[in-house]
């Protein structure tokens, strides 16, 4: 077996690991709890991709130097989404490298990858060394109790880099996130595929930043205009109530082992990784202030609930979540969903104001716009921008770490930093009263989530069911 080279030795090349290397000692087969994974006992794979680009080559960008891009994990986010998105934009595949602890997930990543790239076996640590080591725009796509560890020693070491949502999985990290963010993530890009992607036409109207602008079309080129998107605000008034729903059939659910990290432990918090996308949507419509919870309903997918017990012996955390609440005089609901019958599946927002309403599509990437009872316009992704290229999922989002990632910030922001972090204690606030009141979970399938939905129970006492 080859050794990892030190920095500066052969070039910065990646040495070929056997494929048939056992697994290290430190990664176990089986999965335990967070707690577990956080004091070393990590039964994941952490991959690393390591993109060698040319950007002069893309017709899309200015000339530039040669740059690399380092991917820090390569679950399904980074083998189905990022990596397909960073070819569409015009990197080069042939000079990928990922690296991964022997774990049962690693045959598929071989097979994904195919003949476009070498595969490793790495450590967390030579994974996180080798992206600090290239000082290359990174990407951490790692499990979430990893994140904040990862984005520290990157952004010390002024590494431009992305952190996948959630950007931390505790308020402690969040505190240290708030009171040192200014430092830590000067460099630091928070990456979130809904608000910056699928809802960015409802981002930019509540939002209008040039630099989200460039990614839409409207139904008249007026309608981009901040100018026009202001008048629009004052003719809707204020918000009434935000709905959302994020509910996702099985081709959008955890199968197998690879998002097992997402599912366990069996209580509410890990879904999160999901909830994240509402909660987000939420904090950009209703500005900064608490969210005051007052509903929620709990399912829980029978099958996969079955099957992860009898193979790991684990309880899954809900699967479906309902909950209802107020930001001030704003009403909000949220469902979010995985293993839906195709007759729920659906995922949308509806913003009501005084006088109209809002109404985002999170499949087409549009937002629809109505004042008074007229129809007054959309704007959405320009799929046919860059010869097709807003096509794929996440290229819009990975353009916006490139803009980032080569040209800084600029005079503002444009990602989700700390509107992230108050959607997270959000989060965290909704968690804590379902600890408090253990409001019922329901076992469902999808015939029988098709025929009745859980009941949504008062918070205050689980004994009230709500209308």
């Amino acid at each position: 077996m080859k050794t990892f080279p030190a920095c500066g030795e052969g070039g910065g090349d990646v040495a070929e690991v056997n494929g048939d290397a056992a697994p290290s000692s430190a990664f176990g087969p089986g999965i335990q709890n967070r707690q577990d994974h956080q004091a070393g006992g990590l039964g994941f794979a952490y991959l690393e991709v390591t993109t060698t680009v040319i950007l002069s080559a893309r017709p899309d960008s200015d000339t530039r130097s040669a740059q690399n891009v380092s991917v820090i994990g390569a679950g399904d986010v980074t083998l189905n989404r990022i990596l397909p998105a960073l070819k569409s934009l015009g990197y080069k595949r042939s000079g990928i490298t990922i690296s991964s602890v022997g774990d049962p997930e690693t045959a598929n990543a071989r097979a994904a990858v195919g003949n476009d790239a070498q595969l490793r076996v790495a450590s967390p640590d030579k994974v996180l060394a080798t992206a600090l080591c290239e000082r290359a725009p990174a990407i951490i796509a790692s499990p979430t109790f990893a994140h904040f560890e990862q984005l520290v020693a990157l952004g010390a070491a002024g590494v431009p880099f992305a952190v996948e949502k959630p950007i931390a999985s505790s308020r402690t990290e969040r505190t240290e996130l708030r009171a040192k963010g200014n430092q830590l993530m000067a460099r630091g890009f928070a990456l979130s595929y809904y608000s910056l992607e699928k809802a960015l036409p409802l981002t930019y109207f509540l939002q209008p930043l040039p630099v989200y602008a460039r990614f839409l079309a409207g139904s008249e080129p007026g309608l981009l205009r901040a100018t026009v998107l202001q008048t629009l605000r004052e003719e809707l008034g204020p918000v009434h109530s935000v709905r959302i729903d994020l509910l996702e059939g099985a081709s959008r659910s955890p199968v197998g082992y690879a998002r097992l990290w997402t599912e366990v432990p069996g209580t509410l918090r890990p879904f999160i990784e999901t909830a994240i996308h509402p909660l987000l949507l939420i904090r950009h419509v209703t500005g900064a202030g608490p969210v005051t919870w007052s509903g929620c309903a709990l399912g829980r997918y029978a099958p996969r609930a079955a099957q992860v017990r009898a193979e790991h012996g684990q309880e899954i955390a809900p699967t479906w979540l309902e909950a209802t609440g107020r930001h001030g005089t704003i009403d909000l609901q949220m469902r979010v969903a995985k293993h839906v019958p195709t007759t729920l599946a659906q995922r949308h927002a509806v913003i009501t104001y005084a006088n109209g309403s809002v109404t985002a599509d999170f499949d087409t990437r549009r937002v629809n716009f109505e004042v008074n009872g007229q129809y007054r316009g959309w704007i959405a992704i320009n799929t046919g921008r860059n010869t097709g290229r807003y096509q794929q999922n996440y290229a819009v989002l990975m353009s916006l770490f490139r803009e980032f990632a080569v040209n800084g910030w600029g005079a503002v922001r444009f990602d989700d930093f700390e509107r992230q972090l108050d959607a997270l204690d959000h989060w965290d606030d909704l968690c804590d009263l379902v600890d408090q009141h253990q409001p019922p979970v329901t076992d469902y399938t999808t015939g029988s989530l098709a025929a009745r939905l859980p009941n949504l129970i008062h918070l205050g006492t689980t004994a009230d069911t709500l209308p």
